[in-house]
């Protein structure tokens, strides 16, 4: 078959539509929307990896046992902050920065590896752990900055007192 101008493709094609009616403007919207939905289908895969972060009253080395405690601390009770992850391929290092009032660091960043099979994330502080061992945790509004794979990926502010 001898190549024909792009013009006069554009054109029969055109024709062709006119022809088949219907029927063509569907094959159109199939071919149109199968690719969008393969992208939106791969896009979701590879999405991040951070879903959401809260905060939990209760013992900190038993996840089973926390509860989600709406940002409000007693000055007796273990700091902990819950993260949730999205499904992963590889393993994610998960990390909580937390910060006293007026934004004075609290320790050491704690840190830990998530395996691919791990969907849920608890780091905290003991009340063990408090700057002074004579007094509870000092009142007012802290913060912790959730980390994934080196990236910030929220901050919670909480209310101790």
């Amino acid at each position: 078959m001898p190549l024909l101008p792009l013009r006069f493709l554009r054109y029969h094609i055109d024709a062709n539509s006119l022809f088949l009616g219907d029927n063509l403007l569907m094959k159109r919207a199939v071919l149109m929307i199968v690719p969008l939905l393969v992208i939106l289908s791969l896009s979701a895969c590879s999405g991040d990896v951070y879903s959401l972060a809260y905060t939990a009253s209760g013992d900190g080395t038993n996840p089973n046992a926390l509860v989600e405690n709406s940002g409000q601390f007693l000055v007796t009770d273990d700091l902990n902050v819950v993260v949730r992850l999205n499904k992963h391929n590889d393993d994610v290092e998960v990390e909580a920065r937390f910060y006293l009032p007026e934004d004075v660091p609290l320790g050491d960043p704690l840190k830990i590896t998530a395996s691919k099979d791990v969907g849920t994330v608890v780091l905290g502080l003991d009340y063990e752990t408090r700057p002074d061992q004579t007094t509870d945790w000092p009142r007012g509004t802290y913060k912790v900055d959730i980390f994934v794979d080196g990236e910030k990926s929220e901050t919670i502010s909480f209310k101790v007192g």
